[in-house]
């Protein structure tokens, strides 16, 4: 369940209308389960762009506050993102992830931090999916406004179809498992 909620989370930005019925060129692959369970660029060997539960505690700042965290790394003058991590409260953090008696909604949740994910900031449109506030019990962020489809037409326009010899790997290749 938890995986099609994330999955679902990346094809919302991925089919996101640009326009003339054209749409971001993006697309996912989901690599299968990893190993390392911290977030971590690795600039000389293999990496994983990681989604995590921090089931036992919280290794942030805003324990209480914080529901989510995504990590980006990437090339300061050109925007190329090196690798991506998010973290999730799941320490203080009551996620729910269906209709019933819904409190901190996943796939809200999770749609907002695929953005970051994806290499957006927050937006000033409180109606917007990458608004920087969530209401408990909101399912609201399911869907994207138009503030988060101008945004990632802008950061991913659309083009050509990606090939499907298109290689998923990470920067520097995959690798499972935390660096030395």
């Amino acid at each position: 369940t938890i995986t099609n909620i994330f999955e679902d989370a990346f094809e919302l930005w991925a089919n996101a209308d640009c326009g003339s019925g054209k749409h971001p060129r993006i697309t996912a692959v989901n690599l299968g389960p990893v190993e390392c369970n911290v977030h971590e660029y690795n600039k000389k060997a293999g990496n994983a762009n990681v989604i995590m539960f921090q089931d036992e505690a919280w290794p942030h700042s805003g324990s209480g506050s914080t529901l989510a965290l995504t990590t980006v790394t990437y090339n300061v003058d050109t925007g190329e993102i090196y690798d991506a991590d998010m973290e999730l409260n799941s320490a203080n953090v009551a996620f729910t992830w269906d209709d019933k008696l819904v409190k901190y909604d996943l796939a809200s949740i999770a749609a907002h931090e695929t953005g970051h994910f994806l290499g957006l900031s927050h937006s000033t449109d409180s109606t917007a999916t990458m608004y920087a506030d969530y209401s408990p019990g909101a399912t609201g962020l399911r869907t994207l406004e138009a503030d988060d489809i101008a945004a990632i037409c802008a950061v991913f326009p659309p083009g050509d179809p990606i090939p499907s010899t298109c290689d998923p790997t990470p920067r520097r290749g995959f690798e499972s498992g935390c660096s030395p």
